[in-house]
């Protein structure tokens, strides 16, 4: 780890031990050097992970054999009387030695004895009387041949400025020996013990890198928590929100609030079972249903209950229960009843074929209009469950077609805002589409058609003219010469009546489709910003 600064000043040592009883001595009464930023780092190895390192300093002292020994004090400078690790206590020490770079051999004899010593860092000098920070260890003046040599230390190594070295090796030799031998030694003997000491520390500060990097990494790290916290905290409360809404569409979907398709949201196709249930007739235009057999289950139980009247009601004509013999699905009598038409119904509004009087198998559905089933099923099955002819759902009360989505949810929360608007301006919202079905049934309702289905009239007028009533043939296609053919055909103009608009669902399938995937994940974490 780099250094960033160095100062050394004197301390009082009452006891033999680091561990207590250190006390700083003020600049009156001691030293101070301060180097500043004037440190240079040669090698940062087994650095501490702390602020800095604060140990007592030292010289190493060399074998006397060991010819860096005379060359050392000569041309490093070094005093006779400097301070030695022997001077120092032995008990809960930090240590760190000061020596002269003269050579780089004398200099790794340092290095080994500091080593041998247990230093915390060595501190190097060159003595040159320089003020200024010494050059990297990559200098040549450094005479370092040996590119691995911080690799065999197990201390970090720095260095400071000539002028700053020396005068550092002249205080550790003032302040060697007993307290009364340093300076102020009288002032000093009167305020400690006889047996305190007065020695050198120093304080290395260190960049604390190792320290910065993961302490900004956790505080990314809990920001980022917070982040996820709070996003999907968000998320889900947005989920509940819309889980409820869906509810809440869906109870009043149930409860006959709210008909999907006649808001143009979705168009809801028929599933088989309900069809099913829709019951099936053989026409009689003399308005009384042959009796059921007794043998076997009648289809349709006979009402006398007044049924509501549809938007648009045709010429006169009553249904009766088909025979036994024909192929008819069966139909529970508890969940559909047959009931009187009020109104006069010959031909088939899609195909617009005349009905035939005991012959012609005809489906009722609940607005109580009638068709050919080979024409009205196809569309139910696969296109909508409207009536083409009054657009009534044939939908039971409390039937909720399918699971409801947050799509639903927006586009009836759309249309209950547009039509609440519009009410107080006066105008009543029909469609949520861009057309009407009103004016989609007028444009389809016309010649031949508006002939025979006609509005109202009264049953002797009903009676005299039942028979009296002519539809023009259909036009004749190539589909409609086999069966599936006709069915298509018949599908074909059940949609046409109807009215083929598109509805909210689509379109919002389409702006889907077209968003981009960034944006279709947001959308899908926070379901209520849409």
């Amino acid at each position: 780890m780099a250094a960033s600064a160095f100062r050394a000043k004197a301390l009082v040592i009452a006891k033999d031990t680091c561990s207590e009883h250190l006390r700083g001595l003020s600049s009156t009464d001691g030293f101070e050097l301060n180097v500043g930023f004037n440190i240079q780092t040669l090698s940062d190895r087994h650095a501490w992970n702390d602020d800095g390192i604060v140990a007592l300093l030292y010289v190493p002292e060399l074998a006397p054999d060991d010819p860096c020994n005379r060359e050392s004090k000569i041309a490093g400078g070094i005093p006779s009387n400097v301070t030695r690790f022997s001077d120092l206590p032995q008990y809960k020490c930090v240590y760190v030695a000061v020596a002269p770079w003269v050579s780089a051999p004398c200099s790794e004899s340092f290095l080994s004895q500091a080593g041998q010593d247990g230093v915390a860092a060595m501190l190097f000098y060159r003595p040159d009387q320089t003020m200024s920070k010494p050059p990297p260890v990559e200098d040549r003046g450094w005479g370092l041949d040996d590119a691995e040599w911080a690799s065999k230390q197990e201390f970090p190594v720095y260095a400071v400025p000539g002028a700053f070295g020396s005068s550092l090796m002249n205080e550790l030799a003032r302040y060697s020996g007993n307290i009364s031998d340093a300076p102020h030694g009288d002032r000093l003997s009167r305020l400690y013990s006889s047996n305190a000491t007065a020695r050198v520390y120093g304080l290395i500060a260190l960049e604390n890198k190792r320290d910065t990097l993961p302490g900004l990494w956790v505080f990314l790290l809990v920001v980022l928590a917070a982040l996820v916290v709070v996003v999907a905290g968000s998320s889900i409360v947005m989920k509940i929100i819309q889980h409820r809404r869906r509810v809440s569409l869906r109870e009043r979907i149930t409860s006959g609030d709210v008909d999907l398709e006649m808001l143009g949201i979705k168009r809801l196709k028929v599933p088989q079972h309900v069809l099913d249930k829709l019951p099936l007739y053989t026409y009689d235009k003399d308005g009384h249903p042959p009796a059921p057999d007794p043998a076997a289950p009648d289809p349709a139980v006979v009402s006398t209950e007044p049924r509501e009247e549809p938007t648009n009601p045709k010429n006169s004509a009553t249904l009766a229960v088909p025979e036994s013999t024909e192929p008819i699905p069966p139909v529970s009598p508890a969940t559909y009843e047959r009931q009187k038409s009020t109104f006069s119904q010959t031909t088939c509004p899609i195909c617009l074929d005349d009905y035939v009087s005991g012959e012609s198998i005809i489906r009722e559905l609940p607005c109580q209009h009638i068709f050919h089933p080979e024409c009205i099923d196809a569309f139910l099955l696969q296109n909508s469950s409207l009536c083409p002819v009054c657009k009534k759902t044939v939908f039971p009360p409390g039937y909720c077609p399918e699971m409801v989505t947050d799509a639903m949810v927006r586009q009836e929360r759309y249309a209950r805002r547009s039509r609440q608007q519009r009410s107080g301006q006066g105008t009543m919202l029909v469609n949520l589409g861009p057309l009407s079905r009103t004016r989609s049934r007028r444009r389809f309702i016309h010649g031949s058609l508006a002939g025979q289905l006609g509005s109202l009239q009264s049953a002797d007028v009903r009676t005299d003219r039942a028979n009296d009533v002519e539809a023009s043939p259909p036009p004749q296609t190539p589909a409609a010469t086999t069966g599936l053919g006709r069915r298509e055909e018949m599908r074909r103009r059940a949609v046409a009546m109807l009215g083929n608009h598109r509805m909210a669902e689509d379109e919002e399938r389409e702006r889907d489709a077209a968003r981009p995937k960034w944006l279709k994940i947001f959308h899908t974490v926070f379901p209520a910003l849409r």
